[in-house]
């Protein structure tokens, strides 16, 4: 498999956000690959583009833009929900603010709506992200250099976020800057600044972060300030927030190959049959057709035998 693997990874392309914001800190990217958003600390604001050709950002169009300046004067950390009714915003300030959407996935029609106060745990929060299901929720920063796991019920309602335990990342990189999860939980990405990289680790139990162990890393490269992370939904695109350019740098992953297709089979009357066909019996070949005179040489050998034949 190498969905979701950094090895088979390389850059694509760029979006140029400069234009919108002079101090970007994270990017999101919609599972289907049809909107991308970037937070930036310079305007307070989370700007969207739509990309007209799904997770390419060669056709990203810029549709709107929504203030979050109310709640978080340095806004650092970005991530939705994954029906696109939430989005979640977290900063300098220690908290986790929620906006509820009216429009799924429209950033302009968000209301802040619920808070949570991390400052117990992370006091310069960098990242935040999701359970697929909405029930866990993982923070990273820089004050503690590590990663922090919550459960969230009901499901999205950061209000209800119950701290469970904290995995140290510093050993790795001690300047994390964003972070991802993988939809089934068993991978978690941590965008480090210390060494410009992207990091990997494999979760032998999924979403538990104690099970973690660090497997995988990839060189950014083109990317001079990794400052956030987003992976798609089948873990074949991430999209990195470079700082230093004020760009989105995109990367593909080789997806894996297809299983080859089952070979086809026929029905004939006797049953199912694959591609050891079922062998004929060769048809008999037709007897010749006799000549004028062969039939009359015929007819006289059956007279000749009937009158041999004494009758009963």
């Amino acid at each position: 498999m190498t969905d979701w693997d950094l090895t088979t990874a390389s850059y694509v392309q760029t979006l140029d956000t400069s234009g919108k914001d002079n101090s970007n800190t994270d990017c999101f990217i919609k599972g289907d690959g049809t909107s991308i958003y970037v937070i930036g600390s310079g305007g307070d604001k989370v700007y969207q583009w739509n990309l007209s050709t799904p997770y390419d950002l060669s056709s990203a169009s810029s549709i709107g833009e929504i203030s979050v300046a109310a709640k978080e004067l340095i806004p650092q950390a970005l991530y939705f929900s994954d029906d696109g009714t939430h989005m979640y915003v977290g900063g300098a300030n220690d908290d986790i603010y929620q906006y509820d959407l009216g429009t799924a996935w429209l950033v302009s029609t968000a209301l802040y709506s619920k808070v949570y106060d991390a400052s117990g745990e992370e006091t310069d929060i960098k990242g935040v992200c999701f359970a697929k299901n909405g029930e866990k929720m993982y923070i990273c920063g820089i004050t503690g250099d590590d990663v922090n796991e919550y459960d969230i019920n009901p499901a999205w309602d950061v209000s209800s976020a119950t701290w469970v335990r904290v995995e140290d990342t510093s050993g790795v990189d001690n300047a994390p800057r964003g972070i991802a999860m993988s939809n089934d939980g068993v991978y978690m990405y941590i965008c480090g600044d210390q060494y410009n990289r992207i990091w990997r680790w494999t979760l032998s139990t999924p979403y538990n972060i104690s099970t973690a162990t660090q497997d995988q890393n990839i060189a950014t490269g083109v990317v001079a300030a990794p400052n956030g992370v987003s992976f798609d939904t089948n873990g074949q695109h991430f999209y990195v927030d470079d700082a230093a350019a004020l760009t989105i740098r995109q990367f593909d992953i080789v997806p894996s190959p297809a299983p080859p297709a089952a070979p086809k089979k026929k029905f004939k009357g006797g049953g199912w049959l694959g591609e050891e066909k079922r062998k004929k019996k060769p048809k008999p070949k037709p007897k010749p057709e006799l000549t004028p005179k062969q039939r009359v040489e015929k007819s006289w050998e059956s007279n000749a035998i009937r009158r041999a034949v004494p009758k009963m």
